[in-house]
């Protein structure tokens, strides 16, 4: 099973939860999933699995830039050697998982794996269809909420809602399938036990209490401006991110959203039809709060910086297909 969506809405303590399930292995992000053409040509791209291209090969077409996979993780127990091993021998991205994951199944004594890559959005729709029995699962928050908890980690409040609003509209082309699950974040830290449960029923195991029991070590945040531990006890949060900011910050935020959409041609290319986060918030029964009026110069430079960075660097999402824009440029 993969696990999907915007940074920040929750996905970490989802898989440290789940990964405590007797017949669950959820392991470090691998980034393995994320990019399309290894389902449909995984013996001309395996090779940059490893050793990514300056020129091409397997650059990510969504928002987070990355090269490649990281699968060199000691909690998959794969050297170099080893891994290059495995790839030559591997015909598709399914006979690979299956021999990839085989240590960490082996050594956890479970039954299956579940993998968490935010950017496993982007190709939600390949792995349903090339893996027949997986299911994908998508985790989401308040747009608002969202971009002040990407802030607060050291983002500019421009890649902020852009990472927001392409990883929805990328993770929502599927929503209507049935092998696809939607967690809200809200909801995972308000009632945690129900939404284990909804989600132990798609998996098709049997819930577990010992998933809400925390660990008793490393119980202090893991990252810059989260405010709880993914290993601690799940509790609600008595106030949103974006309510807890300053008004002017606030304002920033609602402007962006309001005015950022995806381009036509990065939308046609991707089948993406929710192209701004008004049609998110609609689509997850979020509220949209109008814009009250912000400048537009505030955002050219920190678009301007990140569309050069992606040029220079040869990536799918610069030069002429750059996906997103704000109105009114």
């Amino acid at each position: 099973m993969l696990i999907g969506g915007a940074p920040s809405t929750g996905s970490s303590v989802l898989v440290q939860t789940l990964n405590r399930h007797s017949r669950i292995s959820a392991g470090p992000e691998t980034f393995l999933f994320i990019h399309p053409l290894l389902y449909t040509a995984f013996n001309e791209y395996k090779k940059y699995l490893i050793k990514g291209s300056p020129f091409g090969g397997l650059k990510s077409i969504g928002w987070f830039r990355l090269n490649g996979a990281l699968l060199l993780h000691p909690f998959y127990e794969w050297k170099s050697d080893a891994l290059q091993q495995i790839m030559e021998q591997s015909a598709s991205l399914p006979d690979f998982a299956e021999r990839y994951f085989k240590p960490a199944l082996k050594r956890e004594n479970t039954d299956f794996w579940v993998e968490k890559s935010p950017s496993n959005v982007l190709a939600f729709a390949e792995y349903l269809k090339c893996f027949s029995e997986g299911k994908v699962l998508l985790t989401v928050r308040n747009p608002y909420d969202n971009v002040a908890s990407l802030i607060a980690r050291g983002y500019d409040p421009f890649y902020a809602t852009a990472s927001v609003l392409l990883n929805n509209s990328f993770g929502m082309r599927n929503h209507t399938d049935a092998r696809f699950h939607l967690v809200r974040y809200e909801n995972l830290i308000e009632n945690p036990q129900d939404v284990l449960k909804s989600l132990c029923h798609f998996a098709g195991v049997a819930y577990e209490p010992k998933m809400l029991e925390p660990e008793k070590t490393n119980t202090q945040a893991e990252m810059e401006g989260w405010t709880r531990s993914e290993r601690g006890a799940i509790k609600p949060s008595p106030k949103g991110r974006f309510e807890s900011l300053p008004e002017l910050q606030k304002s920033q935020i609602k402007v962006l959203v309001a005015r950022m959409y995806i381009r036509e041609k990065y939308a046609h290319q991707y089948g993406l039809n929710k192209r701004t986060l008004s049609d998110i918030c609609a689509a997850q029964e979020y509220p949209f709060l109008p814009n009250d009026g912000m400048g537009r110069k505030s955002w050219l430079w920190q678009k301007g910086k990140d569309w050069l960075h992606r040029s220079l660097k040869l990536y799918p999402t610069g030069f002429f297909n750059y996906p997103v824009a704000l109105r009114n440029e």
